[in-house]
Parts: structure tokens; sequence; C-alpha cells
């Protein structure tokens, strides 16, 4: 026996699921934003910009509502002379995500990959 399909319940599961990829492409946005906001703030003749670790985490401060989105990537590149730099780069998202609040560029200890 053929029953009807359910067109409400397919578009209940169709709505779901188009929420939950948006989230996703809204964290993958700020993964590539956070990527260039540190690659931008590398020396012009800087080569072989490569990532070792790339991570996603929460900053809670005192008085805040919502904790702030933080992105720390550890990177190195090639400078002018042909010497590895290594740096690591720290990336602060307001809580919803949508604005960049600071970017911050740091030397990285060699031993800690």
């Amino acid at each position: 026996m053929n029953q009807p399909i359910n067109y409400k319940n397919l578009l209940v599961i169709a709505l779901m699921l188009a929420g939950c990829a948006s989230s996703y492409l809204e964290k993958d946005k700020r993964q590539i934003i956070a990527k260039n906001e540190v690659r931008q703030r590398l020396p012009e003749n800087a080569a072989l910009f490569d990532i070792s670790n790339f991570g996603e985490d929460t900053l809670t401060t005192l008085g805040a509502a919502h904790p702030l989105i933080r992105y720390t990537i550890d990177f190195h590149y090639q400078d002018s002379t042909g010497n590895i730099v290594q740096k690591k780069g720290t990336v602060l998202f307001t809580p919803d995500g949508s604005s960049l609040i600071k970017t911050e560029i740091t030397d990285r200890n060699p031993g800690s990959e």
C-alpha cells in the first residue's frame, strides 16, 4: 500500500538540516577570516606560510555574559634571509562570531608542537 508523502515532516527535516549546515558554514567562515588575519600581518617578503596547528575555544572574561570565540594558530614561514620563523596567532571574535575583535602574533617555542 502506497502512503502519501508527508510534506510537512519533510519540510521540518529540511529546515533542521539547513540550520545545522549554516552553523558549520559560519564556523568555516571564521576559520578562514582568522587565517587571513594572521597571514596579512606577516612581513611582505614572507614565503612558505604553513599552519601546523589550528584550535578553536571560548574565552570567558569577567563581567561578560557570553564567552568570546578564540582561534589559536601555530604557524611558520620563511623570512627574507631564508630562516624559518615560528609564531603563534590568536584571533578573537565576538560571542556571536560575527565580528573580529583582536588579532595578536607572538613568538612560539620551537619545541611546543
